[in-house]
């Protein structure tokens, strides 16, 4: 009887365990249900993150596109530029042989008018000459009115003398026909030294106005001339200003080509074409420019030294990183991805105090 109550109590004490362990178990199980619920709700959740994220960088990767069309329109007007910049070179050209054809004109127009004054001294000289020569034709034909005066005088003397004077008197009309052929022979010379008086007027009124036409022509040239000399400085200005514009639009081109080159690495990074092979930093529109093209020009800068180095490690980290993605290594992809980024942060830096540089020199 003792035996059966014991075994009664044990039973109750262990159906309270039971009922106890049983409230644990249901206990539990609801915590792990709960705990299970929220690790789905928290997968989820994530799923949606990484979905979002992974939308977020498929948007930010359609962006690129635009970008690349911003790209050849800053490329294209950094092109145009350029070809204003070399038309404008060729107009200095046309300037400067203007310039020249000016200088000939202005020698010759001053050739012309010291021959002019020479000619015109000639021409005055053969004035007094021939203004001499008629008074000395003047003297002769005094000479030759008294001459025949004095043989008339002589004539009339010899009449007077009757047969004793005829031969004074033959002498006499012979001195006067002398005297009159003389007389003759000096109006003709006094002629035509008016004649050669008059020419010679003409000439001198001519060389005065090729003088004077030739002194303008030199003045209108001079004018001119210093005109061009201030077309071809403002143009000189005006082919710097372009020159700098061009080159400061194509390093802006090159930065947002960087921008490109990284969005291009991402782009291939999230669609998982590690194994696709991307340019080197001499291949790209910088290192074209930098190693074969004008900025060659800018080589003595100190910041055109600097680029090289960074750039380099920009191409190769981007490299390095799609290389360690297709092995698996997610951090050492990550790891050059940062590097890449820091490179490219310096290349931009070294490009901006390159555009100072050239603005200054």
């Amino acid at each position: 009887m003792f035996g059966i109550k014991k075994l009664k109590a044990e039973n109750n004490a262990l159906k309270q365990e039971l009922a106890t362990l049983k409230k644990k178990y249901q206990a539990d199980v609801i915590a792990v249900e709960n705990q299970l619920q929220e690790a789905k709700q928290s997968a989820t959740l994530a799923q949606k993150n990484f979905q979002s994220r992974d939308d977020l960088m498929l948007s930010s990767l359609r962006g690129g596109t635009m970008l690349q069309t911003i790209r050849t329109e800053m490329v294209e007007s950094a092109q145009s530029m350029a070809r204003e910049s070399e038309d404008l070179k060729q107009l200095d050209d046309m300037f400067q042989q203007t310039h020249q054809a000016l200088g000939h004109l202005d020698d010759r127009a001053c050739k012309i008018s010291s021959q002019a004054s020479q000619s015109s001294e000639s021409v005055l000289i053969l004035d007094q000459t021939a203004t001499s020569i008629s008074h000395l034709v003047s003297s002769i034909q005094e000479i030759s009115d008294q001459t025949n005066l004095l043989a008339l005088n002589a004539a009339i003397e010899a009449a007077r003398a009757g047969e004793a004077g005829r031969g004074f008197a033959v002498v006499a009309d012979e001195v006067r026909t002398l005297a009159g052929k003389a007389s003759e022979a000096s109006e003709q010379i006094d002629t035509l030294v008016k004649q050669v008086l008059a020419q010679v007027g003409t000439i001198k009124t001519s060389i005065d106005a090729n003088q004077a036409c030739a002194e303008e022509v030199s003045t209108s040239s001079a004018q001119i001339g210093a005109i061009v000399n201030e077309v071809v400085v403002k143009s000189e200005h005006m082919k710097q200003v372009i020159h700098l514009a061009s080159t400061r639009a194509f390093l802006d081109t090159v930065k947002l080509d960087h921008a490109i080159w990284k969005n291009n690495i991402y782009r291939l990074l999230q669609s998982g074409a590690f194994s696709e092979t991307v340019n080197s930093h001499s291949e790209c529109r910088l290192g074209q420019w930098y190693y074969k093209g004008d900025g060659l020009n800018y080589s003595h800068l100190r910041s055109y030294k600097m680029i090289e180095e960074p750039h380099k490690g920009v191409h190769n980290s981007g490299r390095e990183a799609m290389k360690q993605a297709n092995n698996g290594n997610m951090n050492g992809m990550v790891e050059f991805i940062n590097t890449m980024e820091d490179a490219s942060e310096e290349v931009v830096v070294q490009i901006d105090h390159l555009i100072n540089e050239i603005v200054v020199q």
